[in-house]
């Protein structure tokens, strides 16, 4: 079923989804996602919630979680995509961060001595990107939680990437390692003999 006229529906989303109801568009995006998460946690400048949200339903993320002193946040930078994609807010705070290890792992984007260059960084499977406030970097007790840290190069004056660029160029270097890795597995399986080659 659809929800209105395709060429009437006013929604920022592919020109394949016009007139789609919102829960068919919900489901055909997941469908779509690869296996990797992303959490926010503490972003007191809220419309940096939504910045994320966007780059995360573009970049197909599964999850999308939050934490900090409150739920709300500035919507109009998710550009409505905030309807389409899995998005949790974690009012136990750090208590449910914790809690993701059991789905995920964590990895930190840092820009200390100790964090891995995002260029060498080998993703895990299932990992949950975590990014923290602009000013003051992720907090020590999250910080803790996380199992690895990657840090992004800068190459001008400034000390630190915008929350939501961070993020999003995170996102990205994960997406495109992921397909290069998943091609060439399928290259190897195939020329072992594996796997049945589909038709596209």
């Amino acid at each position: 079923m659809i929800d209105m006229d395709p060429k009437s529906d006013p929604r920022n989303v592919l020109d394949k989804y016009k007139g789609w109801e919102l829960e068919l568009i919900k489901e055909d995006v997941q469908r779509k996602t690869f296996p990797f998460a992303v959490l926010m946690g503490q972003l007191d400048h809220d419309f940096n919630i939504g910045t994320v949200i966007r780059s995360a339903n573009g970049l197909g993320a599964k999850e999308i979680f939050y934490y900090g002193p409150k739920k709300h946040f500035d919507r109009r930078g998710a550009a409505g995509t905030y309807k389409y994609s899995h998005v949790e807010y974690l009012p136990g705070g750090l208590e449910e961060v914790a809690n993701l290890r059991e789905r995920y792992t964590l990895v930190a984007l840092e820009t200390g001595e100790d964090s891995v260059e995002i260029e060498d960084f080998v993703w895990p499977d299932n990992s949950l990107i975590v990014v923290g406030e602009e000013s003051l970097g992720i907090e020590p007790d999250l910080l803790k939680i996380c199992q690895h840290k990657v840090r992004i190069p800068l190459l001008g004056s400034v000390r630190s990437y915008n929350a939501a660029v961070a993020i999003s160029i995170a996102m990205y270097d994960y997406l495109a390692k992921y397909r290069k890795n998943n091609v060439q597995k399928e290259h190897q399986q195939i020329s072992t003999g594996g796997w049945e080659i589909l038709s596209q």
